[in-house]
């Protein structure tokens, strides 16, 4: 991540990471999580100019300070009154909206993780930082990536965008599966369907031979109270099924629910 030094922001840019083994040198990021209460707009400004100096101070090192700016940045979006907020980073630190988010979603996603691994964050490079704290990064693939570092390795962008494409290929792997499956049910319920089609004939045409059919006999009388029997097993068979497709379309309607839930997560 590179911060020029005439005060605009471009992304990123890789730094050199050295993995930091003894947790005595921790900084402590200066923002807190939360929500601050101010009595004056006096209070507001001398705060703001705190997180100001801190946050210029910052630019331009490590993935501490990455995670500290974001945390900065989200306090000053909460003291800062609803549509300023873009005005003050630009006057600040020449910051625009993109880059400004880049450093928010490092501090939402690391966040409760921070408590653990403290200063091993910085054995997470800037670029990977970023391309890991991403809205649309798979949480398993920030989470294994977490695992590294506290066990002593870097994470570099190569790594991470390995994670990525693990985790990412997996949830592509889910939805074909669930796919497949809500294909699978449908069919299921096209051929109860005709099965049902199918029984209520038999139902009408066993209907029509009781009615109509006076047999002399007694074998013949029989047999014709046998198919009754049968007719009202069929019934029975025929209210459970459709028992079964009721729940099966609401299944299917649940189904494609979570798809298009899916769909709009990726997008987002």
């Amino acid at each position: 991540m590179e911060i020029s030094n005439d005060r605009s922001v471009a992304f990123p840019i890789e730094a050199s990471m050295i993995p930091i083994e003894s947790e005595e040198n921790l900084e402590q990021p200066l923002a807190s999580t939360s929500k601050p209460d101010f009595k004056t707009k006096e209070e507001k400004q001398q705060r703001l100019v705190i997180l100001a100096e801190d946050t210029r101070r910052r630019l331009k090192r490590s993935a501490m300070d990455i995670y500290c700016i974001g945390l900065n940045l989200l306090e000053a979006q909460n003291i800062i009154e609803h549509g300023e907020f873009l005005s003050w980073l630009r006057q600040e630190f020449g910051m625009g909206k993109t880059s400004a988010y880049e450093f928010l979603n490092v501090a939402k996603a690391f966040g409760s993780e921070f408590p653990i691994i403290g200063n091993l964050i910085n054995n997470i490079t800037p670029t990977a930082l970023c391309k890991l704290a991403a809205p649309s990064t798979p949480v398993a693939a920030r989470d294994e990536a977490i695992n590294l570092v506290k066990a002593g390795e870097v994470v570099d962008p190569d790594i991470a965008k390995k994670l990525i494409n693990k985790y990412n290929l997996s949830q592509v792997g889910k939805r074909k599966q669930q796919k497949t499956s809500s294909t699978n049910q449908m069919s299921n319920t096209n051929q109860l369907e005709a099965l049902v089609v199918l029984n209520n004939e038999t139902v009408q045409i066993g209907e029509k031979t009781s009615n109509s059919i006076s047999l002399p006999s007694t074998p013949q009388q029989n047999e014709l109270q046998n198919l009754l029997v049968e007719l009202d097993t069929y019934k029975v068979q025929l209210k459970q099924l459709k028992i079964v497709n009721k729940q099966l379309q609401l299944d299917i309607t649940k189904l494609h629910s979570e798809l298009n839930l899916l769909k709009t997560s990726n997008k987002s």
